[in-house]
């Protein structure tokens, strides 16, 4: 029984050790889209798209055509080839008798040339293969563009709508990353952006080897943002990601905010109602409306302390915001303090009535797990989705839909 668990083990070793020397890229087999979006205030959109294109045909592939949804302007076009290493599979007497081609690592980037023409309120490209790609080959096509006409504007806020590209294959996966430029806020959070495409957008080349496209190719598949997926679509259908956007914290929240003090106010007229109704003694009102206030403070006070926290940047200096976090802490700390033990304390010495004090307590309690699930159910959460480098930037609702053209 031990040698079977030692051969095992052997095994194993050996199995994970060939793995880890073979080469294994991490490029997926299939037609693939995966983009990277940011939105400006001047409701553009600049677009970072990588397609993982497979030839599944019986002939050459020589072109590529694709078709993009509202007013494009093309900034660069490339297409990577992976290039064939080889390897020595069989030795005799210190010399290689046999040799085995492999896709390896290597790749060698090529500028397109590109015929354009606008169809509707599409722009059909027309890409021109440098080198054709035979059958079950593979390529990658990196696209930046800047693209009109996702994007309405209403009452302070950018509503937009991103359609991906449409081409004639099946496409096996689409993901779609949304971002949006520094001082403007995604709904659900503050978005920060850390991107540079100045390289790839001034790149010109044929049958170059470039680690910095390489990597910004490599980057699209798993930017971070708002992150939306979808898998199965036929020929010719698209991928469509709603969202909204603004300058406005507030604007963006308006109506949970709204909606938010209309509970509560329902639920003061109810609470009022109930007591009017209920014959207590005075000192029992100033309980019930103390432990009210102090539950709802708290509520607030601990709200906008981790949206303050999210967003410090916004407000001081790198140098100053540990400082200023940890004095928002302590701030915040005695502010809660006070309000989660103070009309306690308050009503049983002022009332000389431990019993009311712990009654006011309790009741505060309760009325802040009450305004607790509210705010839940209304924003989602007491602190908003955030996302760490590379980038960051998230929304809280998103429909997602597929468009067939």
């Amino acid at each position: 029984m031990k040698k079977i668990i030692v051969l095992g083990l052997v095994v194993l070793f050996l199995v994970s050790l060939v793995s880890g020397i073979l080469p294994y890229p991490s490029d997926s087999f299939g037609n693939n889209q995966y983009y990277h979006v940011v939105f400006d205030e001047e409701r553009e959109a600049s677009v970072a798209a990588r397609i993982d294109l497979t030839n599944t045909g019986k002939s050459d592939l020589s072109f590529f055509t694709v078709e993009i949804p509202g007013s494009i302007r093309m900034v660069n076009a490339v297409v990577g080839y992976r290039e064939k290493e080889k390897r020595c599979i069989f030795w005799e007497k210190d010399e290689c008798v046999q040799w085995e081609e492999y896709y390896g690592y290597r790749e060698t980037y090529y500028t397109l040339d590109y015929k354009s023409e606008i169809i509707g309120d599409n722009v059909r490209y027309v890409f021109n293969l440098p080198r054709n790609v035979r059958e079950q080959e593979s390529v990658k096509i990196l696209l930046y563009y800047k693209v009109m006409g996702y994007v309405k504007k209403n009452l302070g806020v950018y509503n937009f709508k991103f359609s991906t590209i449409r081409e004639d294959y099946d496409l096996e996966r689409i993901r779609v990353a949304v971002d949006v430029v520094d001082d403007l806020l995604l709904e659900g959070g503050k978005a920060k952006t850390n991107y540079n495409y100045n390289y790839f957008e001034g790149f010109k080349g044929a049958g170059v080897e470039s680690a910095e496209l390489r990597g910004f190719s490599d980057s699209i598949m798993w930017i971070d943002g708002y992150v939306k997926e979808t898998s199965g679509l036929d020929p010719w259908e698209n991928f469509s990601v709603n969202g909204r956007y603004s300058n406005s914290w507030v604007l963006l929240k308006i109506k949970k905010i709204l909606g938010s003090l209309l509970v509560v106010g329902l639920l003061f007229l109810v609470l009022s109602f109930i007591v009017s109704k209920m014959k207590v003694k005075k000192i029992v009102w100033k309980v019930v409306l103390s432990s009210f206030g102090s539950a709802l403070g708290m509520v607030f006070v601990w709200y906008f302390m981790f949206y303050f926290m999210n967003n410090v940047g916004s407000f001081v200096g790198w140098q100053f915001q540990q400082f200023f976090m940890m004095l928002m802490l302590m701030v915040v700390g005695l502010i809660m303090v006070i309000l989660l033990f103070g009309p306690g304390l308050y009503f049983g010495i002022r009332y000389r009535n431990a019993g009311l004090g712990i009654w006011c307590f309790i009741s505060t309690i309760i009325w802040l797990v009450v305004f607790s699930i509210v705010f839940i159910l209304l924003f989602g959460g007491l602190r908003d989705n955030v996302i760490t480098p590379m980038y960051k930037g998230v929304l809280e609702t998103v429909s997602v839909s597929k468009e067939i053209g």
